[in-house]
């Protein structure tokens, strides 16, 4: 009965790929282990916010995201472009640029340290409590923080999404169930927060410790001449991708108060779990992207982008209706306030998958200019919409923007895809 159903599962496989083009077994089995991984982890996630909801008012929530946001906001100094660009490096056998990219990531992460002893000397100025020693505290410890996240990408790369999906799932139970512990045990956020980062960072040693000993001769193995530049490159496009998506907390945090960001920070719980789950597409795509023609790449995602979209909508008419129940639900009454703006955020559905499968299609093509275009562009605008609409309008200030930003960034890479496309290099398949 079992080999029945296998033959069966392998013909429907055969047949997928025969009607689509694409190598369907290849994203089931990749994609089940990293759908699983993120479902986890999404879980996860979302117990903590839970937690902080149900535990602590919202003004205390609202400063646990104003923290995160700043660890956010100065990872623009450790060189984030290390990641895709290691990813890339090791999909093409260059074993060895996880270990380079590591090195090359701790070295520029104390200038990230820098950035926030800044912050936590801000705070001893000028606001009374602890709030500057968990800033201090982590100055101290975020060159690990930051550097050893770049593992994940290794195993993106090797096309181990096994190994990749293991990684997550242990790491995400360890950090977030023991943050959920200190935070149920202590209910204080200064304890919270350095259990965070060192729950963070210990279970990444450890898998960088296995590394290690799979790359023993690394010294033997063949560097990329081009991880350097490439990484450099992503992260200046990066740069104003990172303070887009952060600078809004710190403008409602200016204008508004913690409070605010405590209800916002529940509406962009639901953009972030929808990028969180986007990102598979991206993390599944770009070994292929990077090894396959450009014309086939390029056709496929032509093909699919009216099932995105039409998949999009469906679950996006869902989740409205669902919404008013889910918060209160899971968050408690104090957050009802939340329910309009999250399910405008909604549309996000729609737009985020597309935005990932084209930025990780000109990522293989390393389409420098189109991706600069594309950052630089929806970045600028979508931190002017903030700077101008949040003091106005409040959180409304801040949705409508990023939902409308969003739609002008799809529509924006399509027409940079198009111009790559006409300019991407022959490869071979």
């Amino acid at each position: 009965m079992i080999d029945i159903i296998k033959k069966k599962f392998a013909r429907f496989v055969q047949k997928s790929q025969s009607l689509t083009g694409i190598d369907t077994g290849y994203f089931l089995k990749g994609g089940s282990w990293l759908l699983f991984s993120n479902a986890i982890g999404s879980m996860l996630g979302i117990g903590v916010l839970i937690a902080f909801s149900r535990l602590m008012n919202p003004e205390i929530l609202g400063e646990w995201k104003f923290f995160l946001s700043v660890i956010g906001f100065f990872s623009i100094l450790s060189i984030p472009g290390t990641c895709v660009a290691l990813q890339q490096s090791v999909a093409r056998g260059f074993d060895r640029s996880i270990l380079d990219g590591i090195r090359m990531r701790l070295t520029w992460s104390l200038l990230s340290a820098l950035g926030i002893l800044g912050v936590s000397a801000y705070f001893f100025i000028t606001a009374p409590g602890t709030s500057w020693l968990y800033y201090l505290i982590a100055a101290l410890l975020i060159p690990l923080f930051y550097a050893t996240t770049n593992i994940m990408f290794y195993f993106a790369g090797k096309k181990r999404f096994d190994l990749l999906a293991k990684y997550k799932i242990y790491t995400n139970v360890i950090l977030n169930l023991g943050t959920v512990l200190t935070l149920l045990f202590t209910k204080n956020l200064f304890s919270t927060i350095i259990a965070y980062v060192v729950l963070t960072i210990l279970p990444h040693l450890y898998y960088y410790a296995q590394i290690r000993k799979e790359l023993k001769n690394a010294k033997s193995l063949k560097k990329d001449p081009e991880l350097k530049k490439y990484a450099f490159n992503l992260t200046v496009m990066d740069a104003i991708q990172i303070i887009s998506t952060t600078i809004d907390k710190f403008i409602l945090a200016q204008y508004l108060g913690f409070v605010s960001l405590g209800i916002y920070t529940i509406v962009t719980s639901v953009s972030d779990t929808i990028y969180t789950q986007s990102k598979i597409l991206g993390i599944l795509a770009l070994p292929k992207f990077t090894q396959a023609h450009p014309k086939k790449a390029y056709a496929i995602i032509r093909k699919k982008i009216s099932f995105l979209i039409a998949g999009g909508a469906g679950l996006a008419v869902i989740g409205y209706f669902l919404m008013p129940l889910a918060i209160p639900l899971l968050f408690s009454a104090k957050y009802s306030a939340a329910i309009p703006y999250a399910q405008i955020t909604l549309l996000c559905i729609i737009t985020t998958p597309l935005i990932v499968i084209f930025t990780t299609l000109l990522e293989s093509w390393k389409a420098v200019k189109s991706l600069y275009y594309y950052r630089l562009g929806s970045g600028i605008l979508q931190t002017a919409v903030f700077l101008i609409f949040i003091p106005l309008f409040g959180i409304w200030g801040a949705v409508i923007p990023f939902v409308s930003v969003s739609v002008v960034s799809v529509v924006l890479l399509m027409i940079l895809t198009q111009y790559a496309f006409a300019n991407a290099k022959e490869k071979t398949i």
